[in-house]
């Protein structure tokens, strides 16, 4: 049996391929608008634990000053960080 680690080490490339993105525009995003509403949101910080290839934290990044994606996969942190340069999104700190 292998660990997750090497589980989602082999995936984070394709995931976002294989994964429904419930935070998609067409969606219609229940958080991100609740968080477009929000007064002094230019003050917050944000995070997401177990962010993955950063599917909710890219976006919520847009809307906040900072944001923090944590994953234990780094292969996972890498796809997202590389998200974010390719989307130019520069607030967000990978751990």
């Amino acid at each position: 049996m292998i660990g997750q680690d090497v589980a989602w080490g082999r995936v984070a490339r394709k995931y976002d391929e294989l994964f429904v993105d419930p935070y998609a525009d067409e969606a219609g995003n229940p958080v991100l608008q609740f968080l477009s509403k929000l007064p002094g949101k230019n003050k917050l910080t944000v995070g997401d634990l177990g962010c993955g290839t950063g599917q909710l934290i890219l976006p919520l990044a847009a809307h906040v000053v900072g944001a923090v994606g944590i994953d234990p996969e780094p292969a996972m942190l890498a796809e997202a960080a590389d998200q974010a340069q390719a989307s130019q999104i520069t607030n967000v700190t990978w751990v």
